[in-house]
């Protein structure tokens, strides 16, 4: 007995890189079940957005191993440590913009403040920069 797993999958690219972005929709009794299914789809939210050839249509036979009979690999995404090091980064310049802002408009801040407010946005743009080494390395 055969099933047909309908998938949608495109190239996405963003700040980790490019990458497939697949969605499985459903499994189907027969082909014809699958193409009535696009054509529900196509026009909806997202899909739109995409050429039709972005649907895909694999037919298994059910009880058998169709893939990964040979193992796989593991793919590592640094999505969250890219998405931590933009914040630490932020965190480190909003810090310093307020010092310059406030010496600028005439808050005086302690000899100390500014010591410490200088130290902590240093050690956070310094994080994002030993986060993004590592990401590439």
């Amino acid at each position: 007995m055969a099933v047909y797993l309908l998938w949608h999958t495109y190239e996405l690219t963003n700040d980790s890189g490019t990458h497939d972005e697949d969605k499985l929709i459903g499994v189907f009794s027969s082909k014809q079940k699958a193409n009535e299914a696009i054509s529900v789809l196509k026009d909806k939210d997202g899909f739109r957005d995409h050429p039709l050839s972005c649907f895909m249509t694999e037919k298994y036979e059910v009880d058998k191993i169709s893939n990964w009979s040979e193992g796989f690999d593991t793919v590592h995404w640094y999505e969250r440590k890219n998405t931590v090091n933009k914040l630490l980064s932020l965190i480190g310049y909003l810090i310093l913009m307020f010092l310059v802002v406030s010496n600028l408009i005439g808050i005086h801040l302690s000899n100390t403040a500014v010591i410490i407010l200088a130290v902590l946005s240093a050690v956070f743009m310094s994080v994002s920069i030993i986060l993004k080494d590592r990401k590439d390395q």
